[in-house]
């Protein structure tokens, strides 16, 4: 029985996007998790079509009509809707009797969103491999099987280790996050299964996909998925996708340790919080020892008042002793902040200025808050009409530029954007110019990755401090010597 497996990418315009860039070359480690498990466990014939490999719908359809599939699974965030519904609507004009199953965080996140969705067959509700196994092998044995399917959480030790072949892997593999600092072929790797803090621009989510329990593969059984790809790819870099990778510092000093053993040298990137890294500097350092190049980390606020509505959990002073370790380190440190929350003020936006100007981040990126169905900070939203958001395409992007609700003043947070981005590069004018090309070349992707090669090469020489100096600059030592911004 074949099966096909269609990866959504990002909105329309991810057609003819692959191999362009990174992030649009990215791979679902989901999609092939359950792939693999269907494949291996299953025994059934498991293809993905990846449509950012193709041109437009008309290739979309011979691709679909060429495999002549019996069920196809559609993985589906709250974005990928028209794509999705697009996609199906094609696939049922192919053949009406192809199954259609779809699951992901969409469904999971808000099932009864998916009533209106009639020509799905089935929906799956949080992890797949081992229910979708299931449905395939009653569809095949023509049993029936409900519409609405609650995902069985597997044992990850007992997964099969996922086949990345089922995407163009190489050319995936040669596009590295942050090209310049690290070299390809880069390897990305997810070592764990959700969440334990409840930040409401994002939570639930990972407690209804993965359960209340943060759940890790053991360490062996990373280390030998990483000595199958080494052999396989001869990786030169690697990056962990664990949203909070120094959550459990026991399981990163056992990593780091065997890391070490098995003779793995290549650079590593990892995200995690401030409030996390901060907890144990000794095992930052540990991770140094072994690789660890550049951590990311959302700040997301210089308010308290700002971090506490929006539950990070997490204190202002966690982000400036978070940047001082990884700085006494030599570590490279991203720092991510976000405008545009309900309740902001143009003094919370000075604040995040000022702590951007104090902790001097490596590198910057700056979002505007979108609320995202099925996250805490959505029903606030919600329940005050406040939400400006027109349709699923207004969730694909974060970029600090197209207002998502009523009540801030977006033109306070569009110049707290063009201050921190351009804190770098000579000042705000430079801000605003930085600010333009991040938010108008996001269809350019081959020059938006030539853009951002060369601003970690700039930022990775001291071109940048001497720019600082000259144009005025000064990097304090204290968040009160910095000169109040006017919001």
């Amino acid at each position: 029985m074949k099966v096909l497996l269609i990866d959504p990418g990002f909105g329309e315009d991810s057609f003819h996007t692959f191999g362009a860039s990174h992030w649009s070359s990215i791979i679902n480690h989901g999609l092939c998790s359950i792939g693999t498990y269907a494949r291996d466990v299953g025994g059934f014939d498991v293809e993905l079509l990846d449509i950012r490999k193709l041109k437009g719908w008309d290739y979309f359809r011979h691709e679909v009509a060429d495999r002549r599939p019996t069920v196809v699974g559609i993985s589906m965030r709250s974005c990928d809707e028209k794509v999705v519904v697009k996609a199906i609507d094609v696939i049922k004009g192919l053949d009406a009797g192809i199954q259609v199953v779809v699951g992901g965080p969409h469904p999971t996140i808000v099932p009864e969103d998916m009533a209106r969705f009639q020509n799905i067959d089935h929906i799956i509700l949080g992890e797949g491999e081992i229910s979708f196994t299931a449905l395939l092998e009653n569809i095949r044995d023509g049993k029936a099987v409900d519409r609405v399917i609650v995902g069985e959480r597997p044992d990850l030790d007992q997964l099969p280790l996922e086949d990345r072949e089922f995407y163009d892997y190489r050319v995936s593999m040669n596009l590295p996050n942050y090209p310049g600092l690290f070299a390809p072929p880069m390897v990305t790797m997810i070592t764990v299964r959700g969440c334990a803090f409840r930040c409401g621009f994002c939570a639930p989510h990972a407690e209804k996909m993965f359960g209340k329990k943060v759940r890790y593969r053991s360490v062996d059984r990373v280390i030998e998925d990483l000595q199958i790809l080494r052999d396989k790819y001869h990786f030169k870099s690697l990056k962990f996708y664990n949203s909070d990778f120094m959550a459990n510092t026991k399981y990163v000093y056992e990593l780091c340790d065997k890391l070490e053993a098995n003779g793995f040298i290549q650079p590593i990137l990892i995200q995690t919080r401030a409030s996390s890294l901060c907890r144990d500097e000794l095992a930052v350092k540990r991770l140094k020892d072994v690789g660890l190049k550049l951590v990311l980390m959302g700040f997301e606020s210089g308010s308290q008042r700002m971090l506490d509505f929006m539950q990070k959990g997490c204190k202002v002073e966690h982000n400036i002793r978070a940047a001082e370790i990884c700085r006494k380190y030599d570590l490279i440190f991203s720092g991510s902040f976000m405008f545009g929350l309900p309740t902001e003020t143009a003094e919370d936006v000075r604040l995040s200025v000022e702590l951007a100007r104090k902790i001097r981040p490596h590198f910057t990126s700056v979002a505007f808050f979108t609320p995202l169905p099925g996250t805490y900070l959505y029903d606030y939203v919600q329940e005050r009409g406040l939400s400006l958001v027109e349709g699923p395409d207004d969730l694909l992007s974060f970029s600090p530029s197209k207002p998502k609700i009523k009540g801030v003043d977006y033109e306070v947070a569009k110049a707290g954007a063009e201050e921190i981005l351009g804190m770098k590069f000579g000042g705000p004018l430079m801000g605003k110019l930085i600010r333009w090309m991040y938010v108008n070349t996001k269809k350019n992707l081959r020059l938006r990755q030539f853009l951002v090669k060369c601003w970690y090469w700039y930022v990775s020489t001291p071109l940048h401090r001497w720019t600082q100096r000259v144009s005025g600059i000064v990097m304090t030592d204290s968040v009160e010597d910095v000169p109040v911004v006017d919001g």
